[in-house]
């Protein structure tokens, strides 16, 4: 009797070692495959692309949620013993079509200048910029003064001493808004100033209403 209660007790004790063997082995496992979720760490700067290495592809295999963008970033969080790896978004290009039909104006633009023995514009990217931000404003209020009832004007970040502008809607016919804005004297003698030298045009498309916003701004 005593040697079966030396066997049970024997069983019982090397049960139990087994079963604290078996916790540490998993406490061990989780420690060594915990991931980070909460913190994504850049691994490539603004001016890498991360190549499709196959290590990468692999990595894409186990991703276990959405992205998510922050800052023009993709995130993508990967269940690997490694960070998360961070994607540079692409950067939005403007339409197609909108880009065509700025520079069909633009062509029609210089096209007049030079019938009239004047110099092309020079398109200028700040000027560009403010006509972008003036053409989406013309769909609120169709004058010179912006929402904030501030001249066109403080669109324009660069150094200047004198400006003009332009502004214009019609259903899209390019060469129409054209023949239209020449054949208005004040436009036309903007056109053919010899103080205006620098440009910049836009030309924004309410597509609900199909009504295309010209906003032209000059400088010296």
């Amino acid at each position: 009797m005593k040697e079966k209660n030396s066997s049970i007790i024997i069983i019982y004790i090397s049960l139990i070692i087994a079963i604290i063997n078996l916790s540490i082995s998993i406490l061990i496992l989780n420690k060594n495959t915990n991931i980070n979720l909460k913190t994504p760490t850049i691994i490539c700067n603004q001016n890498e692309n991360i190549k499709e290495t196959k290590e990468v592809k692999e990595v894409y295999k186990e991703v276990i949620n959405n992205n998510y963008i922050k800052n023009n970033y993709i995130y993508k969080t990967i269940e690997k013993e490694s960070e998360p790896i961070l994607l540079k978004e692409e950067p939005k290009e403007e339409p197609k079509e909108e880009i065509d039909i700025n520079k069909k104006l633009l062509d029609l633009l210089n096209n007049y200048r030079i019938q009239n023995n004047l110099p092309e514009f020079i398109q200028n990217d700040d000027l560009t910029e403010g006509s972008k931000i003036r053409s989406k404003e013309l769909v609120q209020n169709m004058t010179h003064i912006r929402p904030d009832d501030s001249w066109y004007e403080t669109v324009i970040t660069k150094d200047y001493t004198a400006a003009g502008e332009i502004i214009y809607r019609n259903n899209g016919d390019i060469e129409n808004a054209f023949n239209s804005i020449i054949n208005d004297k004040m436009n036309d003698e903007i056109l053919l100033s010899e103080i205006f030298s620098n440009i910049g045009l836009n030309i924004y498309i309410d597509l609900t209403n199909n009504i295309y916003y010209y906003s032209l701004i000059f400088t010296n």
